[in-house]
């Protein structure tokens, strides 16, 4: 017995990816691993003597799923916290990384226009001495009116 879990990027969809891992495994059990490369012919995952063969089984829970995301880097809201970060900072260097936060997904899905951003240092993030610095908290608070102030223009 094995476990584990689908870990996807923002650019696939649970929906259209659940059905094609059900396939393949659907597939491996008709075909009896015909399709999985062996190392001779004891080992076809089957032993026939005792009537026993490999079978795969996936229990996905459809209830628990968490998409990744990928904000829209062509967006207003994109556009405008940019340039509050360069405001303060000087500069801006956007970067991803992988990973998904619950509910994060969904909310742009029903059609927000959603950035993250963080503050802290990165080299610390999820440690357990996770720390940040006031000063880049004071800058935060700054960006974060400027994108505020920014956003207010924008939508009106």
């Amino acid at each position: 017995t094995m476990s584990g879990d689908i870990r996807l990027t923002p650019f696939y969809s649970f929906k259209e990816v659940v059905p094609k891992v059900r396939g393949y495994v659907n597939e491996l059990n008709e075909t009896m691993f015909s399709a999985l490369p062996t190392r001779g012919p004891h080992s076809k995952y089957e032993v026939p003597e005792l009537g026993l063969a490999g079978k795969v089984e996936i229990d996905i829970d459809d209830n628990d799923v968490c998409e990744g995301i990928a904000c829209r880097v062509r967006s207003k809201s994109y556009q405008v916290l940019c340039h509050s970060i360069t405001s303060v900072r000087g500069f801006v260097n956007p970067y991803s990384v992988t990973g998904a936060l619950p509910l994060v997904r969904d909310i742009q899905d029903a059609g927000f226009d959603l950035q993250i951003t963080g503050f802290g240092l990165s080299n610390s993030y999820h440690a357990e001495n996770e720390y940040c610095k006031l000063s880049d908290m004071e800058k935060a608070c700054k960006i974060l009116s400027l994108f505020v102030s920014g956003m207010n223009e924008v939508l009106n």
